[in-house]
């Protein structure tokens, strides 16, 4: 069973829960007035998450409501949650100019790195860099 009907709503799991109840002839029979007032309560919360979230989320400091009742489907929302922050940032490596280009080949010379070569078990990165 999808946890997305097709009409596109979620359904939360206590939601599933109550309509699976519900096909069953004996709880249909056992189902009081009392039960149907927590329905009203549920609807009621699920309109003040609604609210909170969407009353408190900014762009600078969006929500991300992620279900947890299906795990890999969860990771996928993470993962895109974090991928969409990080193009945002809009990151680049920096920009190194001649003088930087001639002072790092200075203190690589200084290092005595001069030569090119891997390093060598218990050699340290000092007398080994590559550059």
């Amino acid at each position: 069973m999808s946890p997305v009907p097709s009409g596109g709503r979620r359904i939360f799991p206590e939601c599933k829960r109550r309509v699976a109840r519900l096909r069953v002839r004996r709880a249909q029979n056992q189902r009081s007035t009392r039960a149907q007032e927590g329905g009203a309560a549920w609807d009621a919360y699920v309109r003040a998450y609604q609210d909170l979230i969407r009353e408190t989320a900014t762009p600078e400091a969006p929500w991300y409501v992620v279900p947890a009742d299906n795990k890999w489907f969860s990771r996928i929302v993470v993962a895109a949650a974090v991928d969409h922050a990080l193009e945002k940032l809009d990151l680049a490596y920096p920009k190194v100019d001649a003088d930087k280009k001639k002072e790092l080949a200075a203190a690589r010379t200084a290092l005595g790195g001069d030569k090119k070569q891997s390093p060598r078990a218990g050699q340290s990165c000092a007398t080994s860099f590559t550059g």
